[in-house]
């Protein structure tokens, strides 16, 4: 189907960006995600109230991909080695990341990492994480690291170089943000291989 289709495309771009890691690779993720969220949010509006629910938990789970998609082509297009050209990269794909997905840590989140279950997973709302499989969620922590590193790196950088305040309380800011999203991730990859290693594997 036109749906299987799309989402095997999106599946294949991300696998093909993730062994390229080039920005164009990343921008036709971006795209072929894209795709697989309109299709969703058809079927969303189209299909009964069970299938509705399933096709808008993989709609939000292929925005928050095609987002992530956005930042990475950022952070592999071009950048010259100086430290102005660095420093100005690592601030616009914290930006990016920010405007992207949000201050993404919301109570719920920080709940959940400290105590995993079906509860309170399903209370942090977040049905893109729900939906998740267990290798979807080792991605997903595999990139939260990336980006707690490039944050934390960035903040002990502006702090050996004593910019200003406000930037300062920005960086850390930010870093604190990508090591708590880190904590939600890897809790969320372990409570996720613990299901799976005790339910039969759900269809994707």
């Amino acid at each position: 189907s036109r749906n299987n289709a799309a989402v095997s495309a999106a599946r294949e771009a991300f696998t093909t960006a993730k062994n390229l890691k080039s920005e164009d690779a990343w921008k036709k993720a971006g795209v072929a995600a894209r795709e697989a969220v309109t299709i969703y949010q058809n079927n969303a509006r189209e299909t009964s109230s069970q299938e509705a629910l399933e096709a808008a938990q993989q709609k939000d789970y292929w925005t928050e991909q095609a987002n992530l998609a956005d930042v990475k082509a950022l952070a592999t297009s071009p950048c010259d080695d100086d430290f102005w050209s660095q420093f100005n990269r690592g601030n616009a794909i914290m930006k990016m990341t920010r405007e992207k997905f949000g201050s993404p840590v919301s109570p719920a989140m920080k709940e959940f990492s400290a105590h995993p279950s079906e509860m309170t997973l399903r209370a942090t709302g977040k049905s893109f994480a729900i939906a998740m499989s267990s290798s979807e969620a080792e991605e997903a922590l595999e990139t939260a690291e990336i980006f707690a590193k490039i944050s934390s790196d960035g903040a002990k950088l502006r702090r050996k170089d004593k910019i200003n305040a406000a930037t300062q309380e920005n960086v850390d800011c930010s870093a604190t943000i990508t090591r708590e999203m880190v904590e939600f991730s890897r809790a969320l990859a372990a409570f996720k291989r613990a299901q799976e290693s005790v339910l039969p594997l759900s269809d994707h």
